[in-house]
């Protein structure tokens, strides 16, 4: 493998996994709170950061068993795996560059659902988004010989 291979497959993996990504946010996020899911952690005073090393934890123990043989009752591929672990890594990101990686104070209950909070106010990217995405190679390029 050549270092152009080697970059060639990150941009593949982190493709895939964007893909993955954007899929899984409709699931468990709303258009007003993409971070919808991680905020509900401070029902129960955990902040975002910890909730995701968390989850983190939990796709590195399933590596972890998967490396040492045994086998997996739940139908998740290692790909998914590795998917699922480099997506909790951007939101880990995202939350401390956001700030609100520390904060378990559950702001006010949103009219919406009583149970989770409201979505964080004044989040608005400093830099427009296609911008930011092209600075952090979110925006591929075909890798050579596609």
């Amino acid at each position: 493998m050549t270092r152009a291979d080697l970059l060639c497959w990150h941009k593949e993996i982190c493709a895939d996994a964007f893909g993955t990504f954007e899929k899984k946010g409709n699931d468990y996020a709303t258009d007003v709170d993409p971070l919808h899911n991680i905020n509900a952690c401070r029902i129960v005073k955990i902040t975002p950061a910890q909730a995701i090393l968390v989850r983190m934890i939990d796709k590195i123990s399933r590596l972890g068993n998967v490396a040492d043989g045994k086998s997996m009752q739940v139908e998740e591929t290692v790909a998914d795996t590795i998917e699922d672990l480099i997506n909790y890594a951007v939101l880990l990101k995202v939350a401390f560059a956001e700030g609100v990686n520390m904060d378990t104070t559950i702001p006010q209950y949103s009219r919406r659902d009583e149970y989770y909070p409201e979505p964080p106010r004044g989040l608005e990217p400093s830099v427009p988004t296609e911008s930011l995405l092209k600075s952090t190679g979110c925006i591929l390029d075909s890798c050579e010989g596609d």
